[in-house]
């Protein structure tokens, strides 16, 4: 039988993509549009004080590329959150200017594969710097930088290579490896994982 490694689950995600339609904003008239700034300046900014949960956090980005014009990131608690969330934007003038182009609903983890010391020893008993270092992962805070990148990873499982044939130990191996490039990036970005089904 596969040994699936032990995770802690943290907050939960949602990467909302947008594009504008480009044609309805030209055409309509500059009051609407105002308004729509207005109502989606006043979301934003409603969302990033987090006055709608006890705690989370939202950020606002441009989209390069054909995909979509606008990505919409939330962390919240609960699910019920990041639904509340969704249906207060469908409120906004804004909404009416924009087309959801794709989603992504995930929840943030931690894994044993790179910190098992956390899972075999309790929160409670790990280094304070790990323990910070876990806690930032399942809370994350989206950092007031100018890029993000989105990527889905997706680990294969197919009939004929499948990430769970390899044996735990090989896994975990392959995952610290995964880390230490990462590593050559400590204070210049901010990784956060998330994973669904």
């Amino acid at each position: 039988m596969v040994e699936a490694p032990q995770t802690e689950e943290g907050w939960f995600a949602l990467h909302d993509f947008r594009s504008i339609d480009w044609d309805a904003w030209r055409d309509a008239p500059e009051r609407e549009r105002r308004r729509a700034i207005e109502e989606g300046e006043a979301f934003l900014k409603h969302r990033e004080l987090v006055a709608d949960a006890d705690e989370g956090d939202s950020g606002l980005f441009s989209v390069l590329g054909h995909k979509a014009d606008l990505l919409f990131v939330h962390f919240r608690p609960s699910l019920d959150d990041l639904s509340s969330i969704e249906r207060r934007f469908e409120d906004t003038a804004l909404a009416r200017f924009t087309e959801r182009t794709t989603s992504y609903v995930s929840v943030t983890e931690v894994s044993g594969y790179v910190s098992d010391a956390y899972f075999e020893e309790g929160p409670e008993e790990v280094d304070a710097g790990l323990r910070g270092y876990i806690e930032g992962k399942l809370t994350p805070e989206i950092p007031d930088d100018e890029y993000v990148c989105f990527y889905p990873m997706s680990k294969r499982r197919g009939e004929e290579y499948n990430w769970y044939d390899l044996s735990f130990s090989d896994r975990a191996d392959l995952m610290a490896g995964h880390g230490e490039v990462g590593k050559e990036y400590a204070g210049k970005i901010k990784q956060v994982i998330a994973s669904s089904v």
